[in-house]
């Protein structure tokens, strides 16, 4: 039986680095909100790459950020629904619904889960 997963998301859209680097210290899989700003987002991502040796996922809510370059530490990026970012092989793709009915649009085929 594989071991579970535990993902933590920096919440509020708001890149909280020191929460992410406590839920990898608790040996949890953290994900960093990367939130609306740009250049705050770039900031925490090159705080965070540099605390947390570990992989780390991150998290867009629209695509204002989809251009901004991920370090190689990010593994997994949760998008909204609608979406697509060019990915490199090593990032995981899912997809965020705020909806109780799934789309009619067809899954992106890169996608890894919902």
């Amino acid at each position: 039986m594989k071991t579970p997963i535990i993902i933590g998301i920096t919440p509020f859209e708001r890149p909280d680095v020191n929460l992410a680097c406590a839920v990898s210290n608790a040996k949890a899989f953290p994900v960093l909100h990367l939130g609306r700003d740009k250049a705050v987002a770039a900031d925490a991502l090159e705080q965070l790459s540099e605390k947390c040796s570990t992989g780390f996922g991150v998290c867009l809510i629209s695509d204002d950020l989809k251009d901004v370059v991920f370090p190689e530490q990010v593994t997994m990026v949760i998008l909204p629904y609608g979406i697509q970012i060019t990915r490199k092989n090593r990032l995981s793709c899912f997809i965020r619904f705020a909806m109780l009915k799934m789309p009619k649009k067809p899954r992106p085929k890169e996608l890894t889960g919902l």
